[in-house]
């Protein structure tokens, strides 16, 4: 008899968790509200510079903010802009300079820098996030916005960092929050947030750009920008192509990515913007999950229209995607005489998913020292397959799958959030928020309370302690992806019709529950040297419970030499029992005496406290993790930049590429060390720019290494993780 769990890494589930955090958020909230009697008064905002499209709302400064830099302002915490010291969440910012600076070619590869961030590389075309423990090969604990767009693809639920619709050239900075933010984004903000902001246009009437990125054989990125202000009018047109392949097979092209973004604003005054964007991507790549390879193509259109009025903000998202997903896992069966039968194999899913999304939230000052944000979201989704299927619940001996009806639901989704901050004393602040959101094709209420507290100690200095609540919803494909499986074509009839009962009535769940994770956490950020010296230290306290993973137990057994279906067999989607208790933390120091020397190091560390006895018995992700960063500008127009990035040893599991009924094979991945170099010359004249530049790769490593665990085909090539090679690029940036 074989039987095969197949786990999400390291994650599996709490229980309990912060159970005192309602009471206190009530009270908070209570306590809030005690000034609310006072009038409302007006705000003028004092813009800082251009902080891109935020689309959270106008920026609401004040004239205190005029001289601070743009790493000190961050706007996801609280949907509104405000000193970074003062926030309520552990947040990093990346700045445009930090960006351009990079070397980078997509958004993974610049949040490595970010310390409590875990990029694995699967492959070239393939990178996974997780932030601190309980990172997974979905990396779909993570909510990603581009100006408050949901970036994740709604089928899965995961983010395709290589295939977004925007370039990082059309990046005006990125704001990273570490630890839960639900409460006032909603379902899937488990680990963090990544906040997205485009660029504004600039202030010429046209203005045009290229940026050309080339490495011999393996990768090759092109994208052309347009963009001006005439008056009250701004517009922006981007284009971009991205061609990859692996490392270790250069002639076998891996991902094919095309763009296309389209933007419009009307800016009266300063606090009042009409905006419109329209945008495309195509995708066609190959992906490695769990449970198989994946042939991927994806088409993913959207219009966006936003409203920001005084304090008042308002979007409306119309999503077009259209999915074809083609799973690699033929059900072999191998019978001990070196000829495999086929069984069966799933044929190729298309999933269309078009839908609608909407977000009101007003700002408000109901006091001097009290601020309260207010917001309603709602969304409504068609989810629709032929090859994904809603069969009747009948006996294996009453199935037929000519019975079963093609996917076809609807989801609707709403929910109101409160935010507000109290200023108890001069330097020290109350925010607590809350959010409720309904789902109709789940029986849970998704409540997502959090507190913090700020205590600014001096101008230079300031603690935090906050506590909050954070879910995830389970993905179309998690809770309905029955589906129909064609039999091989010398398989048992039987044993055929029983997996197709089996596919046809599980593997999707529609009884899974949210998972959810509580957390507490305690930082300090400090300045010296008159600013030119950062530290921060955040450190937490991190429970999950109910994770989602497939199990696949039992499936088939051999009796006298004949497979047989076992009558215990299961395929499905299912939460984790028990829970999962993590600690941990990160320490970043950051020195900038001037404009031509910037040095960053961080160290991050996380451990498992405690999980399920059913867990696996060995880490799933690095316990420690070094970064160091150096940017120097010796010369005019010269900049040089080192990245270096350490990780410990841990442990990860790969499957067998030819059959599920396999079991999967443990890999030890010992500690490795990655050095990144980055080269580039400008030469600028009458406000025109040409850069050329070069960027190289893994320097210690030309062999290459595995950053996700992986094995080699026989055929060639891998499966799993691909060998991470040297690589060299050259690129070219222009801006006339």
């Amino acid at each position: 008899m074989i039987g095969w769990g197949l786990r999400r890494r390291g994650v599996f589930a709490p229980r309990g968790g912060l159970r005192l955090l309602p009471s206190v958020l009530g009270l908070a909230l209570a306590l809030a509200a005690l000034p609310a009697l006072a009038q409302e008064e007006e705000t003028t905002p004092d813009e800082l510079g251009d902080l891109g499209e935020l689309d959270l709302g106008e920026l609401d400064m004040g004239d205190e903010f005029a001289l601070l830099a743009e790493e000190d302002i961050v706007v996801s915490a609280t949907r509104h802009a405000q000193r970074i010291s003062e926030s309520p969440s552990t947040v990093t910012v990346l700045t445009r300079k930090d960006i351009e600076r990079s070397g980078a070619t997509n958004v993974a590869d610049l949040l490595r820098r970010v310390p409590g961030v875990d990029i694995f590389k699967v492959s070239t075309a393939q990178p996974i996030m997780g932030i601190r423990t309980n990172s997974t090969i979905a990396g779909d604990l993570i909510l990603v916005l581009i100006d408050g767009r949901n970036a994740a693809m709604s089928a899965f639920g995961t983010v395709n960092w290589t295939g977004l619709p925007v370039d990082v050239g059309s990046i005006e900075r990125i704001e990273v929050i570490r630890g839960p933010g639900s409460s006032i984004y909603g379902a899937n903000a488990l680990q963090g947030v990544v906040n997205i902001i485009t660029r504004r246009p600039g202030e010429d009437a046209v203005q045009a750009e290229v940026d050309a990125w080339g490495a011999w054989g393996t990768n090759v990125e092109l994208d052309l920008r347009a963009h001006g202000t005439l008056g009250k009018h701004g517009w922006w047109v981007s284009g971009g192509l991205s061609r990859l392949s692996p490392l270790d097979d250069p002639q076998n092209l891996l991902l094919s990515s095309n763009r296309l973004r389209l933007s419009y604003a009307y800016t009266p005054a300063e606090d009042r913007r009409l905006g419109v964007e329209l945008g495309y991507s195509l995708i066609d790549t190959n992906l490695y999950t769990v449970v198989s390879d994946v042939d991927f193509l994806a088409h993913w259109g959207y219009l966006r229209g936003s409203l920001d009025w005084g304090g008042f903000h308002a979007q409306l998202v119309l999503d077009l995607p259209r999915t074809r997903a083609h799973f690699q896992f033929p059900l072999y069966l191998d019978t001990g005489n070196g000829e495999p039968i086929l069984l069966a194999e799933m044929p190729p899913m298309t999933i269309v998913t078009p839908g609608t999304e909407f977000e009101l939230h007003q700002d408000l000052t109901l006091h001097e020292d009290l601020r309260l944000i207010a917001g309603f979201s709602g969304r409504l989704y068609h989810h629709s397959s032929k090859e994904a299927v809603t069969c009747p619940e009948v006996p294996f001996s009453a199935f037929d799958i000519d019975q079963c009806s093609d996917l076809s639901k609807w989801e609707v989704a709403a929910g109101p959030f409160a935010q507000a901050e109290w200023k108890l004393l001069e330097r020290l602040t109350l925010t607590a928020g809350m959010r409720l959101d309904w789902n109709s094709l789940y029986p849970d209420l998704g409540l997502s309370p959090r507190v913090a507290l700020v205590w600014a100690a001096t101008d230079e200095h300031a603690l935090r302690a906050s506590a909050g609540r954070a879910y995830r919803k389970p993905t179309t494909t998690e809770s309905f992806s029955h589906v129909r499986l064609e039999g091989g074509e010398n398989a048992p009839p039987d044993i055929v019709r029983r997996l197709q009962h089996i596919f046809g009535t599980s593997l999707g769940n529609e009884d899974l529950i949210f998972e959810l994770s509580d957390s507490a956490e305690l930082g300090w950020r400090g300045a010296f040297l008159e600013g030119e010296l950062d530290v921060t230290l955040d450190l937490f306290y991190a429970v999950h419970r109910n994770p989602i993973w497939m199990q696949v137990e039992n499936l088939v057994e051999t009796f006298a030499g004949v497979p047989r279906i076992s009558d215990d067999a299961v395929v499905e989607f299912r939460n984790g029992d028990g829970e999962t208790t993590s600690v941990g933390g990160e320490l970043m120091i950051s020195w900038k005496p001037d404009e031509r020397l910037e040095l960053m190091v961080a160290y991050a560390r996380d451990q498992v406290l405690s999980q399920p006895p059913d867990a696996p018995p060995f880490q799933l992700e690095p316990t420690h993790r070094l970064i160091g960063s150096l940017r120097l500008r010796p010369l005019e127009g010269l900049h040089l930049g080192v990245d270096a990035f350490w990780a410990s040893a841990y442990a990860d599991e790969v499957g067998d590429p030819d059959s599920i009924f396999a079991e999967s094979t443990r890999v030890d991945m010992g500690a490795w060390t990655t050095l990144n170099a980055t080269a580039s010359y400008r030469l600028t004249f009458a406000e025109r720019s040409v850069e050329l530049g070069v960027a190289a790769d893994n320097l210690l490593d030309p062999e290459g290494r595995r950053e996700a665990a992986g094995s080699d085909r026989a055929t060639g090539g891998s499966y799993g993780g691909e060998r991470l090679r040297r690589q060299v690029r050259v690129f070219l940036r222009g801006r006339f």
